[in-house]
């Protein structure tokens, strides 16, 4: 059981590098030991972080800075309910994390054995998937699907949508692996990048739709990184202002608008800068006025991009 237990969570570690996960933080605890040490004999980039709670946030905040998926992983039992905020933070905000917690396996389950809750789909709707992943069944389709099945769901978490998924791990003891073993190679899976466009006819509603009407781009809240210089050409081009939200990314560009709560506080020339449609990048804004506003006054507004359409 342990060369099978060894060389599954080998070929779960590389098929995770494979799709771009380049840090793990680690909660450490007795369930996941096996995966621990074979993270430390290879090397990997980790860090030790024994509050489950803490160190869900510190691999938030890991992946919304390197814009790379970091993976989670915990211990069984009630240390995995401890993800729960920063699992939804990271829904809320497209951040894709990976979270692999370790379970008792299924002959523990509902008998009151300690440490034991039921893990699989505990996160619910805050992860984009969950599945249970046996690394102990003796069979090389077991490891062939490993090998596909965690970089496809890596590959899941980085496209729109962009969030969290969950692999549940159930463990029979022993846990300790084989140590200072060869390791095994895992070949990259090419998911090939797929890119949503709008159709022809789309377009020409779209076109249609703005044509000879006074623009508004709100640009909100985002974790990946704006390009200026785009948005002040579109800016230019449709010859329309930008308000820039507080965590947009674009204020101080030269077609931004700062501060738009105080300009709508004090009702002077609202009129004059009140468009007829708005294209909106991002998430919600955190400005309080902007939105009643312009429901207030009937503009339609046109979500731009996957992440926050809905």
């Amino acid at each position: 059981m342990n060369e099978t237990l060894t060389n599954n969570l080998k070929h779960l570690i590389l098929a995770l590098q494979a799709q771009g996960v380049e840090h793990f933080v680690i909660s450490p605890g007795s369930r996941n030991t096996p995966l621990v040490l074979l993270l430390a004999e290879q090397h990997a980039n980790f860090t030790m972080a024994v509050d489950e709670r803490s160190a869900a946030f510190l691999g938030l905040g890991i992946a919304k800075a390197s814009h790379h998926p970091v993976a989670l992983v915990a211990t069984s039992g009630t240390a995995t309910a401890n993800y729960l905020p920063a699992i939804a933070e990271a829904a809320s905000y497209h951040v894709p994390l990976i979270i692999l917690t370790t379970d008792r396996p299924q002959e523990l389950q509902n008998i009151g054995a300690p440490q034991t809750i039921n893990q699989f789909n505990l996160y619910r709707d805050q992860v984009k998937e969950t599945i249970n992943l046996n690394v102990q069944e003796v069979n090389t389709d077991v490891t062939e699907y490993i090998d596909y099945k965690v970089q496809q769901l890596v590959h899941l978490s980085q496209n729109a949508p962009v969030g969290p998924i969950h692999i549940n791990l159930p463990l029979r003891k022993p846990l300790l692996p084989k140590l200072n073993q060869p390791w095994p190679k895992v070949a990259k899976e090419n998911f090939g990048d797929l890119t949503i466009q709008l159709t022809q006819t789309s377009l020409n509603k779209l076109i249609k739709q703005l044509e000879n009407k006074k623009i508004m781009l709100v640009v909100g809240p985002t974790d990946r990184l704006w390009s200026k210089t785009n948005f002040e050409t579109l800016a230019e081009q449709i010859s329309a202002p930008i308000i820039a939200d507080v965590l947009s990314q674009l204020r101080g560009s030269q077609h931004a608008i700062v501060g738009m709560d105080a300009i709508l506080a004090s009702h002077s020339e609202t009129n004059e800068i009140l468009p007829e449609v708005v294209l909106r990048f991002g998430g919600t804004p955190v400005s309080a006025k902007l939105f009643p506003w312009l429901k207030e006054h009937h503009i339609p507004i046109i979500q731009i991009g996957m992440n926050y359409i809905g």
